[in-house]
């Protein structure tokens, strides 16, 4: 037993993970009910605290449920929820990953506007390095808007002064 907790018990892949369960389904099947045991509260130990309380619900119900006469069983089924909770972590980071491009994507767009509407209107776009440091998408359109709204680069640096952000 302590042989298959040193080969599960190592920073490794999901494939590796999944590789070493299986690997490990014949010696679980010749330890006693005891270590079967011990080792389905070390697993837990283990896996629980890096899951989210989904996940950790998951595995706690596959562990609880697991006797030592289906550990081919509990392999298979912890292999499912690793893999599983893979996927939905890759579907929610593409998602965020998607919606910060975006937010980027927009940010992006209003800094060029509003570069090309300061040199068209004003014929002076030495102000916009400061306006590249805004964060806040509402603040940078709300410059954009001051840029529209002034008569004169002046004028828009002022309300820039304004609001604090030189």
């Amino acid at each position: 037993m302590v042989s298959t907790v040193f080969l599960l018990d190592k920073e490794i892949s999901r494939e590796d993970l999944i590789r070493r369960l299986r690997l490990t389904v014949y010696a679980l099947k010749k330890i006693t009910p005891e270590q079967f045991d011990i080792l389905k509260t070390w697993l837990k130990g283990i896996m629980k605290p890096k899951l989210d309380e989904k996940s950790r619900a998951e595995v706690e119900e596959i562990l609880e449920k697991a006797s030592q006469r289906e550990v081919n069983s509990m392999v298979s089924n912890l292999g499912k929820t690793i893999e599983n909770i893979v996927r939905e972590g890759k579907t929610k980071g593409l998602e965020e990953g998607r919606k910060q491009g975006i937010k980027e994507g927009r940010k992006d767009g209003l800094l060029q506007g509003l570069e090309k509407l300061l040199g068209i209107k004003f014929s002076d776009t030495s102000c916009i390095s400061r306006i590249r440091k805004i964060e806040d998408e509402d603040v940078l359109s709300s410059v954009f808007e001051d840029a529209v709204k002034s008569n004169s680069i002046g004028e828009f640096e002022e309300k820039l002064r304004r609001r604090k952000l030189n």
